[in-house]
């Protein structure tokens, strides 16, 4: 998986947290309301940091090569 893909993935997820802090707050929360919206809150964060890595890591081999061919040794 890329960095886009999960990009996409924590979007949707964000969405799915928008829509059940709107749903429970006029519907009225429960016990399994609110362990809903703290595990789809946790799961955001976790994408987040896949997000963060991923992009790190993407980028890293491309400054690689690009630090090779100039010879700098940073």
């Amino acid at each position: 998986m890329n960095s886009r893909r999960l990009t996409f993935v924590l979007v949707r997820t964000g969405v799915f947290l928008v829509v059940g802090l709107v749903l429970f707050t006029v519907i009225g929360w429960s016990p399994f309301a609110a362990t809903a919206v703290v595990l789809i809150a946790a799961a955001m964060a976790v994408q987040l940091g896949g997000v963060v890595w991923l992009r790190r890591t993407e980028r890293a081999p491309a400054e690689r090569v690009e630090s090779h061919r100039t010879g700098s040794n940073d």
